[in-house]
């Protein structure tokens, strides 16, 4: 502000601005000095003890009413800073004049006090500047053990993620806002939540019962059962005190439906009435363990949260209730984990409900270069033409409904890229939608969406942690790979490896002629193909493990076990026969594997490495269980990459002045498969925020800091603004169940400049 009020009176004399913002960004670089640095442990700027009287005059004419174009203080800091006086070459010989101001020392003054060797000097930095900042040393303003966006340049202010300023970040600070991030309690650092891998669940649904029963997957025990809707079929017994007990029942209360596909799959039966059957049967869980459950004769998709007495008190009744063991189902409404059931409508006008849900697939953040991030779920319907509903994982608000999909999904798979995968049954295609595009109602163009002819009618999906996608299909185990460039097509009978002319061949007698060569390496072709030739019963469930393992359900045989990357090597798995009935399939935290069968109380569990299966799991008590789907989220977690984010909105300089926001100064580490990205907006209010759109502006790397600013919104063309919101996302490439890799952010802060009509203050 004193160097505002100087100049109005002519005591500086102005070569152009007072500091123009390429000199101040020079400064940032070490390579201009200047006078003045963040004090340690605050914000608050010093000024040498030469510019005391000018700092007076400045207070006088402010009194007297000379100030009024100047700037003003913003919550505390000092709203001014810059030494020295009136100087040219002849009155500075021993110091530097910069943009007539004479700074002491510099390379004005190369034996003076400033120079090589000495002390610092206020605004001369003594030494080189560390790009990394953890060892550099800014005598009199900046210890080392912290970064600044502003490093030790003059005329910038700094803001922190921090609460305390001094790096440590804080769980409990209100103005950040944490999503799936969280800090650890002993360095400070922001690092990946823990909490997706210590949640071992697995959620069955009990499909005649109308209820999901939540697994725990290491004891076997279940650890409660929840109603998905009123029209759930729960045996209660009456208490003597008001109360119930539930029984088990054999009942069938919700048949599961024949459907039939020789008529295109027309050929449906009648439903059960909304209000007497929920009929549950896909369940997706998300990363923080939580559960999507699709109701097939109902149309809805219901959520279930896997926190138990640490549920949100969802009727703010002040108490946590909800189900504790198999058998305590409370009634539908009252159990606080189950936090929201959506109904899907089919027609525009909200008239023709979904009835045939038979995809779910839950889906974390959305990569950080798109709009918006926060989970979703993405549910299907394959009656007729198929739909598609992208639903809004926390309120459970419908925000897309797609009528045109490619193919009716009778499965959904993803993966890291944000493509969701369909096994359209009823076209007998594999289906794929850009979820990057797909958005919201009207936000979906059509070059988003495409579909792939299959051979065989497709059931069971997933994908594997190397991107590839598995399809469990009525005569072939089909594994796809969307990246290769190979685009040779391999079937295999038995051991015997034939490459096709291309996947629409596969049927035809002459269409799969040559023998391939033991020896050939088939691992990166775009389509291979198991044929079971009449030998096992058709393929239904599928999952994948961490490790490259593949694991097929068949309704006739035991599992079948797969090598991911030389399918010829393929076997099935003993003691895995649950009498015709092997239907579902589910890798856990752990990498055991889940045959579930239709209407089997019991699964069973094996360990690839390992003989036999399981004997604990036989303490399980389903009832007329029929699903296939993700029932772990290990599908989720093995094929997309782990992703969480820290959000922080800025105030800059006062609304009389320009805000220039110019880098970003932090300390991470950030291990190979990690990666830290920084995403910002820029609005001239904080309510105007949401109205703008994030730009990527950084990925941060280690010893590179700090990150420019300026370059970004240039880059992207974007006038910058008084206000800024930070959105810093971790993520990690989640290739392996039983560790946490995740990137650490030690620190983190973000530099700006003030401007008012005199010139940068």
């Amino acid at each position: 502000m004193y160097a505002c009020l100087l100049g109005r009176l002519g005591v500086v004399k102005r070569q152009g601005l007072w500091a123009s913002e390429q000199a101040c960004a020079a400064r940032f670089a070490g390579t201009v000095p200047d006078g003045f640095a963040p004090a340690r442990g605050g914000f608050q700027l010093r000024l040498p003890g030469l510019m005391t009287a000018q700092c007076l005059m400045a207070a006088v004419l402010l009194f007297v009413g000379f100030a009024s174009a100047c700037g003003t203080d913003r919550g505390g800091l000092a709203a001014e800073q810059g030494p020295g006086g009136p100087c040219s070459v002849e009155n500075c010989p021993a110091g530097t004049c910069i943009e007539g101001v004479c700074v002491a020392g510099g390379p004005g003054d190369p034996g003076g006090p400033g120079g090589p060797g000495g002390p610092g000097q206020p605004g001369v930095p003594p030494g080189p500047v560390a790009p990394g900042f953890p060892d550099v040393d800014c005598t009199n303003g900046f210890d080392g053990s912290l970064p600044t966006a502003c490093q030790c340049a003059p005329a910038c202010f700094s803001g922190s993620f921090s609460g305390d300023g001094q790096g440590a970040f804080s769980s409990d600070d209100p103005l950040n806002d944490f999503d799936g991030v969280d800090v650890d309690p002993t360095t400070g650092e922001l690092a990946l939540s823990s909490t997706r891998t210590e949640r071992a669940f697995i959620w069955i649904a009990n499909t005649t019962q109308g209820t999901v029963s939540k697994i725990d997957t290491r004891s076997f025990e279940e650890l409660g059962r929840y109603a998905m809707g009123p029209g759930a079929f729960i045996n209660r017994t009456a208490r003597g005190d008001a109360g119930f007990e539930n029984e088990n029942s054999n009942v069938n209360g919700c048949s599961v439906f024949p459907f039939g596909f020789d008529n295109g799959g027309q050929d449906q039966p009648t439903r059960a009435p909304l209000d007497t059957c929920e009929d549950p049967s896909r369940t997706s869980v998300n990363g923080a363990g939580d559960v999507f459950v699709g109701l097939r004769n109902a149309g809805a998709i219901v959520k279930v949260s896997a926190a138990g007495e640490n549920c949100p008190d969802t009727n703010d009744d002040g108490t946590v209730t909800t189900s504790e063991g198999d058998w305590n189902v409370l009634e539908f409404g009252s159990d606080d984990c189950v936090q929201w059931r959506t109904p899907l409508f089919k027609g525009p006008g909200d008239t023709v409900r979904a009835r045939h849900v038979r995809a779910v697939a839950a889906q974390d953040l959305v990569p950080l270069d798109a709009i918006e991030a926060r989970p979703f779920v993405w549910v299907g319907d394959d009656d007729a033409g198929g739909t598609v509903w992208k639903v809004d994982g926390r309120t459970g608000e419908v925000l897309l409904t797609l009528r045109e999909p490619p193919g009716a999904p009778y499965g959904m798979a993803l993966d890291g890229q944000g493509t969701l995968w369909l096994a359209g049954r009823r076209n007998r295609g594999l289906g794929s939608i850009d979820t990057r595009q797909c958005v919201s109602d009207g936000q979906c163009p059509d070059d988003a969406r495409a579909n792939i002819p299959l051979p065989s009618s497709p059931y069971g999906i997933t994908v594997d942690f190397k991107g590839r996608v598995w399809i469990g299909a009525d005569r072939y185990l089909i594994r796809y790979d969307p990246r290769t460039e190979n685009p040779r097509v391999a079937r295999i009978r038995e051991n015997q490896v034939r490459e096709c002319t291309n996947l629409g061949s596969i049927n035809a007698g002459g269409g799969c002629s040559d023998t391939v060569a033991a020896s050939t390496d088939i691992s990166d072709w775009r389509w291979v193909v198991i044929d079971r030739d009449g030998r096992w019963g058709n393929f239904r469930g599928v999952t994948a493990d961490a490790v490259g393992g593949v694991f097929a359900a068949t309704e006739g045989a035991e599992a079948l076990v797969v090598d991911g990357d030389n399918p010829r090597n393929h076997a099935l798995r003993d003691d895995t026969n649950l009498n015709g009935n092997s239907w579902g399939m589910a890798t856990d935290l752990d990498g055991k594997v889940w045959v579930v069968g239709k209407e089997r109380a019991q699964p069973v569990v094996f360990e690839p490495a390992a003989a036999g299966t399981i004997a604990g799991a036989s303490s399980i008590n389903l009832t007329g269980p029929y699903t296939y789907s993700d029932m772990t989220g290990s599908q989720l977690r093995f094929a997309t990459n782990r992703a969480g984010t820290l959000s922080r909105t800025f105030e800059g300089c006062a609304a009389s002045q320009r805000t220039t926001w110019q880098s970003l100064g932090f300390i991470a580490s950030i291990p190979a498969g990690t990666s830290i990205q920084v995403r910002a907006r820029t609005a001239t209010s904080a309510a105007a925020l949401a109205d703008e759109d994030f730009i990527t502006v950084a990925t941060l790397q280690q010893g590179q800091s700090p990150e420019s600013l300026i370059e970004a919104f240039a880059a992207a063309d974007i006038a910058q603004a008084r206000f800024l919101e930070l959105e810093v996302g971790l993520s990690s490439d989640f290739s392996d169940p039983t560790r946490v890799l995740t990137p650490r952010l030690r620190a983190f802060d973000v530099g700006y400049t003030c401007q008012a009509a005199g010139g940068l203050i």
